[in-house]
């Protein structure tokens, strides 16, 4: 476990740390397993971890693949995405907000290209213009 403590001002990059509490103030890029901003302590900038509680403020951008969980003090702000979401009453949450399902559609949809296919020398009625590609896999 790695500790942030009150006070400490950290600015540059965390990485592959298991387990990160922070009570001070962190600007940068973190990449954690579980993730503590306590009370009083902030994060600013990009971070990516499997589960986070806050109490304290983030700002930013934050991905949780586990849960989430804002507590009554806690404030995120910024662009989040979430396997699952608890916010206490008093906890603040604004800004871009995705669920990790919701990503995963966007970045489906972004891969779609559309092939035009030539018309057919038959005079068939049901000719289709366009073919959707998903996921780089062509329909059969």
């Amino acid at each position: 476990m790695v500790s942030i403590g009150r006070g400490t001002v950290i600015v540059g990059e965390i990485n592959e740390c298991r387990n990160l509490e922070i009570q001070g103030s962190v600007e940068g890029t973190i990449s954690t397993e579980m993730l503590v901003i306590h009370e009083g302590g902030s994060v600013k900038g990009r971070v990516h971890a499997s589960n986070a509680i806050v109490y304290g403020v983030f700002n930013g951008q934050l991905e949780v693949s586990g849960l989430l969980d804002v507590r009554g003090t806690g404030r995120v702000e910024g662009e989040l995405e979430y396997g699952q979401l608890a916010v206490a009453m008093g906890g603040h949450i604004s800004g871009s907000v995705f669920t990790g399902f919701e990503r995963e559609q966007r970045n489906s949809q972004a891969s779609q290209q559309t092939i035009p296919l030539p018309p057919s020398s038959s005079s068939e009625t049901n000719y289709r213009p366009n073919l959707t590609v998903l996921n780089g896999q062509s329909p059969t």
